[in-house]
């Protein structure tokens, strides 16, 4: 990606305004999973509603009578639609409803099939998709977001309901990501050609008429006022499945088959402690969209969860307000229960709706493990096992590199290993696919950089710059507290890959002012400055603005990956003010050596927030 624009354009709104509870709120819950498609079945959909469930009665007080479960044959399109018609006649205003779809999604970015649907909306598989024999029947059996979903999430929107939906699936037949991971997750994205006569997918005229009217562009007026949407990933992103073969390299929450967004939402749900960014006791939506997109980078999975609203249309401040399924934990069977302290709250809190979060108890595991042919009974989840401990920082060297680990003998702390690396280097040349040269890659097998020359110096190098890069984020995010930070992606469906020729945007939210800096750290071990980038910008930022900054990067070669790293600090730090007039250094120079001091030091409140980006030709 070329560098930083010299102009750039920004927009400051401030607002104040504030949230209402309300007592004695009822939660429900309508969880839907389809695997057994008649093509690209999935392993994990089963598992992810059972493991929902579990956690959802036993850990946060859910009713069984209100936790409903669609799974396979029971989740045809009617019956999804009823259910959700049903599940609001039996609400009232107030109340809480979690609606959750597992399985395969497509929509007009599917170019396979070319389905006639709107371009905003993304449509559900149900299982009785099977056995269409026209497009028109096609498209009248899928759950059409925008014509299907949205009216009946608009009715309980506007009479006092509060959603939150999670739809583990994804809506792009293409991808840019994970290149030159060894072996590919399977995804949750269905080729619809699949089922249907060969001739149907063939020779399409696109300019056949369908039964909707293109809306086009991004919807930038959020519709809902208490509706809060997670789905599994963005555009050039297809969600992955992680099936039994691969638990092992995995380590799924209750060693079953997930997908993957699912497995990593309920280690929040099971520990929401971690999801607390700014260690206040409580936990927002924006924090867990951060804590998810953050978790499954590491993780090294190829999507990143979108959250709706996103940070410049949520003038409503739906993202600031807790996550009501960690509202009401279920409270541990003991004999002689342990107190325990509220967490403090400051004033600024009375504008929020917080509450304090508990730790859960562990899942207890079953007698029996279910068969993968028991698809039409929901299987229990197993005990969740603890992440496996690092031992130092580990790397991947492609023996066709013909490196040594005796030429790396300089580094300590490093372990070199075959897979599960933190950075891997792989001969060939990323750019022009020749032979020759060698590509830089994560742990997910997305390229980080290119280099035309094998060189054990340089080979080093992106190994010291590697480790500096992930112990300054983790010791960031660490040090964090006191403050919050929300930051995205301009485009509505930005995950974390864009193509040649797009240009990046940033939005950014601070609940609670602050003096904000944006660093971009390229592969190559520079730092620049985005914010502040003047002197009239190193001001403290007014509590609950919103900053945008428009067309901010434009997709280049060479291609790799940036990091975006946001913060907001309660002082202005002699550090935070020499960045103006420092717009770009590298990071092993005395003011990298300053930065990092900064950044990881704890005896100053500060948000956190981090964006990656992958970027790549076009496909």
């Amino acid at each position: 990606m070329d560098t930083l624009k010299k102009y750039r354009t920004l927009f400051f709104v401030g607002l104040a305004m504030g949230f209402t509870s309300v007592a004695a709120a009822k939660n429900h819950a309508l969880l839907i999973g389809v695997g057994d498609y008649p093509a690209q079945p999935l392993e994990g959909p089963k598992y992810d509603v059972a493991a929902l469930k579990t956690v959802l009665m036993d850990k946060w007080n859910f009713a069984e009578s209100e936790v409903q479960v669609l799974l396979d044959e029971e989740a045809s399109k009617n019956r999804i639609l009823s259910s959700i018609d049903a599940l609001y006649a039996r609400t009232e205003p107030g109340d809480n409803v979690f609606i959750y779809f597992s399985g395969h999604g497509t929509s007009a970015q599917d170019y396979e099939i070319r389905a006639p649907l709107p371009t905003t909306s993304g449509a559900f598989i149900p299982y009785d998709i099977a056995g269409v024999t026209s497009r028109q029947e096609l498209v009248e059996k899928l759950v059409v977001g925008r014509d299907d979903l949205r009216p009946r999430f608009e009715q309980f929107d506007s009479n006092g309901r509060h959603l939150f939906v999670a739809i583990d699936a994804c809506y792009s037949g293409n991808t840019v990501r994970g290149a030159f991971r060894k072996e590919p997750l399977p995804t949750r994205h269905l080729s619809l050609n699949q089922l249907v006569p060969r001739s149907f997918g063939a020779d399409l005229d696109t300019s056949e008429e369908t039964t909707w009217e293109d809306e086009g562009g991004d919807e930038v007026v959020y519709p809902y006022k208490n509706v809060f949407y997670l789905g599994a990933s963005g555009e050039h992103e297809k969600a992955q499945d992680i099936p039994e073969r691969m638990i092992e390299e995995y380590d799924t929450f209750d060693n079953n088959p997930h997908g993957a967004f699912t497995d990593t939402l309920l280690r929040f749900m099971s520990s929401p402690e971690a999801a607390d960014v700014n260690k206040d006791g409580s936990v927002n939506y924006a924090e867990l969209r951060q804590s998810l997109q953050s978790l499954m980078q590491r993780r090294g999975f190829n999507h990143t969860p979108q959250g709706l609203p996103a940070v410049k249309q949520d003038d409503d401040r739906l993202a600031q307000r807790s996550v009501f399924l960690f509202d009401n934990p279920a409270q541990p069977a003991q004999e002689e229960p342990a107190q325990q302290e509220p967490a403090p709250q400051s004033a600024e809190d009375t504008t929020t709706q917080q509450v304090a979060v508990a730790q859960p108890e562990p899942t207890p595991a079953p007698t029996e493990a279910p068969t993968q042919a028991s698809s039409a009974a929901a299987p229990e989840p197993a005990v969740e096992k603890p992440a496996p401990q690092a031992s130092g920082f580990k790397v991947y060297v492609d023996p066709a590199l013909n490196i040594d680990e005796s030429d790396l003998a300089g580094l300590s702390g490093v372990q070199f290993v075959s897979d599960r690396y933190d950075v891997g280097f792989m001969a060939g040349n990323a750019q022009t696919g020749a032979s020759g040269g060698l590509h830089v890659v994560d742990r997910g097998g997305e390229l980080v950089r290119s280099l035309s020359q094998v060189d054990a110096g340089a080979i080093e190098q992106q190994i010291v710059y590697e480790r500096w890069l992930q112990k300054l984020l983790s010791e960031t995010r660490d040090s964090a507290r006191g403050m919050g930070i929300e930051a995205g992606f301009s485009d509505l469906a930005r995950g974390s890959a864009a193509v040649a020729g797009e240009l990046i945007g940033l939005d950014v939210r601070l609940p609670d002012g602050g003096y904000l800096m944006i660093l971009n750290y390229t592969s190559d071990g520079t730092v620049n400055v985005i914010y502040p980038f003047t002197d009239a910008e190193a001001k403290r930022v007014a509590s609950q603005s919103k900053i945008s900054f428009t067309d901010l990067m434009q997709v280049t070669e060479p291609y790799g990956r940036d990091v975006v790293h946001f913060v907001v600090l309660n002082d202005p730090h002699e550090t935070y003010q020499s960045l103006v007039g420092n717009a770009q250094f590298a990071y092993d120079s005395s003011m990298g050596t300053r930065l990092r001091e900064l950044l990881a030091g704890s005896t100053m409140s500060k948000g956190v927030t981090d964006l990656t980006l992958l970027t790549a030709r076009q496909p």
